[in-house]
């Protein structure tokens, strides 16, 4: 790691997942966002009183689909129209609050349960 490398990095784990996001194909990332749904929708679907099992799903599939987002305004930054460019980043901004939320809500009830305040 260089001094510079330090410098760009705010060191917190919102910037580390964006630098993976980064690094990963986009096939892989829209492959993250599938999986993540399909099996939110699978816990909703099929056992909706486990419903708090779906949020770490949906935490993942907000990240395929952030990296997704991000992915596509940085490769087209010249040739998206500013609208287009505008609501794309409105869309990132809602997908990481969601997939933070989701993330949050699963590790408050999974530390709820594992106090013993939760009631399941």
């Amino acid at each position: 790691m260089t001094v510079e490398t330090f410098r760009n990095d705010p060191g917190n784990a919102l910037s580390a997942l964006k630098a993976q996001a980064r690094r990963w194909r986009g096939e892989r990332l829209a492959g993250v966002e599938a999986i993540g749904l399909a099996v939110a929708l699978g816990v909703w679907i099929w056992i909706p009183e486990r419903w708090p099992f779906a949020l770490p799903f949906l935490a993942l599939s907000a990240f395929g689909l952030w990296g997704i987002t991000d992915r596509t305004l940085v490769a087209g930054r010249r040739r998206i129209p500013r609208p287009l460019r505008f609501a794309l980043r409105g869309m990132r901004w809602l997908v990481a609050a969601a997939g933070v939320i989701a993330a949050a809500a699963a590790l408050y009830l999974l530390f709820g349960a594992l106090l013993g305040t939760v009631v399941s």
